[in-house]
């Protein structure tokens, strides 16, 4: 909860961000809670205000269980969502995300990010950052220069 109150706090006092598509990655457990999480969150979103946001679910995707062969647990029964996620995806086990293989999911993280990311654009944002590190740093060097 703590994350959702301090994303709330940064979307109000950030209504930059509102004119923005904004695109929040979720990776969570391939269950019903987790399965739920995209509609919560996006709910939740919309109530903080920022219509433009959508909730990506990147991992677990049932697709990800089989091809992974990722060791099942059993569906809480008393999970309310229970029910539903059954019918949505048949007989199948529900699967903690920490069953994925760690370096299988900085590989998802890193490709899901790097789809994201226009590649001229970061070029040019790489190139103005050094541009500006070099005059702070020349800056550095002259007031340093001022007290030797």
């Amino acid at each position: 909860m703590v994350a959702l109150v301090s994303s709330k706090k940064a979307l109000r006092d950030s209504p930059d961000l509102l004119i923005k598509s904004i695109h929040i990655l979720y990776f969570g457990d391939f269950d019903p809670s987790g399965e739920d999480m995209v509609r919560d969150l996006q709910k939740r979103i919309m109530l903080y205000g920022a219509p433009t946001a959508t909730v990506h679910k990147i991992a677990l995707t049932k697709d990800q269980v089989k091809t992974w062969k990722l060791p099942p647990a059993p569906v809480k029964k008393s999970d309310k969502r229970a029910a539903k996620f059954i019918e949505a995806h048949g007989d199948i086990s529900a699967v903690e995300l920490d069953a994925l293989d760690p370096e299988d999911l900085q590989n998802i993280v890193k490709t899901t990010i790097e789809g994201y990311i226009d590649p001229v654009k970061w070029v040019a944002a790489d190139a103005a950052t050094r541009d500006d590190r070099e005059q702070i740093d020349q800056k550095i060097e002259e007031i340093r220069g001022l007290f030797l």
